[in-house]
């Protein structure tokens, strides 16, 4: 029944009305009959062939054995068909393949493929491959059916393994299997957004020809027309799937076996994609989840780049979504882009906006406006729902100098007090709330605190002028005892000196006197007779003179000292 649904709504879509059948256009099946062994895979191309007519839907429903045949995927890489009004789809259960695609104006006329699709054969056995429904319409504005033909396949299914057959008889001396490389397709394994393939090999002196295909079908072998003498191969705008490049050389002797390269090509991004949230039916839930799945039709997803207002923040495998947690937010609008990136590299982005809501906003009830700092307490109060956290921020000039943090309790009631320090100035409070699950509130209306000084900031010690006051006075008292013991000292140093000076003068009399008679008795005796001579007498006056005037000298510089003391 769905079956007549789908083609009546593709009829429908293209406006026309159905007339006489006409021959022409034919479906089948490539390869039309091969040998497999259990387990190995292939891939069966949907053909359609025009003969000439324009035409613009092929619809199609293929059945194969369940139990010997399972269809691992369905690739539309390389379709003619454009316009999807069904995907296509398959069920191993029931062993049938469907699709239902068109092209727009002026349609397609020739040889193509429809879908590949990719099996594995699961035991042995003859596994018939056929349509049990199929429409083609053609590009005439009336939407005429025009397929006259549609061949299924036969495989066979065998234990071991199965050589793919030789549509060649071997020689002696054939070339051997020449390598193929890609600089811009390397990795067969890799999928590339480069639609540009080109392909490399080695021609031997030995080599005549070459023949090449380039298809979606892996087990392709291309025909025995030489091409010319060449080694470079390369395509422009391939359209995104799985393609094969195939390459046989021939030299005197015959031609070579194939070299098969795979390319995978992927230049289309990810399928747009909806970003769903989940915040539990609460708006205030500060990390709700995020749901999301992306699908790519050829290379498939490689992972998610996620960022918040622009700001990177996670990288996520396909097995880590579903959902993706956001990180702990405060209460606010947030532009959410999710990134699908496939495996090619290409992009795709979907944006929404997280409203995250504010829990409850503690309310200060009580406050000082003028804080004394040194001399006070400053004291704090508030309400708020019970036990939970409220955050005090304390700024000036917008910038938080201090944040502490209390406990509401049961009743929700809070309390703060410090007797903290902090410079002269006018600085603003502010409380928010913080709950068990990290839900952070707005910040409550601000609260002006002016904090006045009582004393001198010494870094984070505060001297009050009190204690300023009694500092001054205990170093006056301090310096003026120093100097009452200092000026004591150089009295009693001074009655000292003045003690020695004058037993100095003293002494040096008496030695002058000494000097004096002593120097008498030696000049005395200068002749060695008693009494003294004129020139004894003369020498002893001239002596005399001298210690004379070396005494007043002596005298004067004692003297001298003494004014000075």
């Amino acid at each position: 029944m769905k079956r007549y649904i789908y083609t009546i709504l593709i009829v429908l879509f293209f406006c026309v009305f159905p007339t006489a059948k006409s021959e022409g256009a034919s479906l089948y099946l490539s390869p039309g009959s091969r040998e497999y062994s259990v387990s190995s895979s292939f891939s069966v191309a949907v053909k359609v062939n025009s003969s000439g007519t324009a035409i613009n839907v092929v619809d199609a429903t293929i059945v194969y054995p369940a139990d010997i045949l399972e269809v691992r995927s369905v690739s539309k890489g390389g379709s003619v068909l454009k316009l999807w009004t069904k995907e296509p789809t398959f069920s191993n259960s029931s062993g049938v393949v469907s699709f239902s695609g068109g092209m727009t104006a002026p349609g397609f006329s020739g040889t193509g493929t429809s879908i590949v699709i990719n099996f594995v054969a699961k035991r042995e056995g003859q596994a018939q491959v056929s349509f049990s429904s199929a429409v083609v319409l053609a590009a005439d504005g009336k939407g005429t059916n025009v397929l006259s033909s549609r061949s299924g396949a036969t495989y066979s299914i065998k234990k071991g393994t199965v050589k793919p057959p030789k549509p060649y008889v071997p020689l002696k001396k054939e070339p051997s299997i020449v390598e193929v490389n890609s600089t811009t397709h390397s990795d067969q394994d890799q999928w590339y957004s480069n639609q540009n393939p080109s392909f490399s090999w080695k021609m031997l002196p030995s080599l005549i020809g070459g023949s090449i295909e380039f298809n979606n079908d892996s087990l392709t072998i291309p025909d025995t027309t030489s091409e010319g003498i060449f080694d470079l191969k390369s395509y422009e705008n391939i359209e995104d799937g799985i393609w094969y490049f195939h390459l046989r050389v021939k030299n005197n002797d015959g031609w070579s076996k194939t070299s098969h390269f795979k390319v995978q090509i992927d230049a289309s991004p990810p399928n747009d994609f909806e970003i769903r949230i989940d915040n539990g039916d609460d708006k205030t839930n500060p990390s709700p989840s995020l749901y999301f799945d992306a699908v790519d039709d050829f290379s498939g997803i490689s992972h998610y780049d996620i960022g918040i207002d622009d700001n990177h923040i996670s990288s996520v495998t396909p097995t880590e979504i579903n959902p993706f947690i956001m990180p702990l937010q405060s209460p606010g609008l947030y532009k959410v882009t999710v990134t699908a990136v496939d495996r090619s590299g290409n992009r795709k982005d979907s944006t929404i906006v997280v409203d995250i809501k504010s829990i409850q906003i503690p309310e200060i009830t009580v406050y000082p406006p003028v804080y004394n700092a040194g001399k006070e307490i400053m004291y704090i109060e508030g309400k708020l729902f019970p036990n939970a956290i409220v955050i005090l921020d304390f700024k000036k000039d917008n910038k938080i100098v201090k944040t502490w943090e209390i406990i509401s309790d049961k009743d929700g009631h809070w309390i703060f007090s410090t007797e903290e320090l902090f410079k002269e100035g006018t600085y603003k409070l502010s409380a928010r709330a913080k709950d068990e699950r990290g839900a952070i509130s707005d910040s409550s209306q601000e609260k002006e605190i002016k904090i006045v000084l009582s004393g001198v900031m010494i870094g984070p010690l505060l001297i009050t002028f009190w204690q300023l006051a009694f500092i001054l006075l205990l170093a006056i008292i301090i310096f003026i005892i120093l100097l009452l013991i200092l000026l004591y000292r150089r009295r009693e140093e001074n009655k000292a000196i003045n003690k020695e000076v004058k037993e100095a003068k003293l002494s040096l009399r008496k030695a002058f006197k000494e000097l004096r008679k002593d120097l008498e008795k030696k000049i005395e005796y200068f002749d060695s007779k008693p009494g003294l001579s004129v020139k004894e007498r003369k020498i002893r006056d001239s002596v005399f003179e001298t210690l004379k005037n070396s005494e007043k000298t002596v005298e004067k510089e004692i003297k001298d000292i003494e004014k000075e003391i």
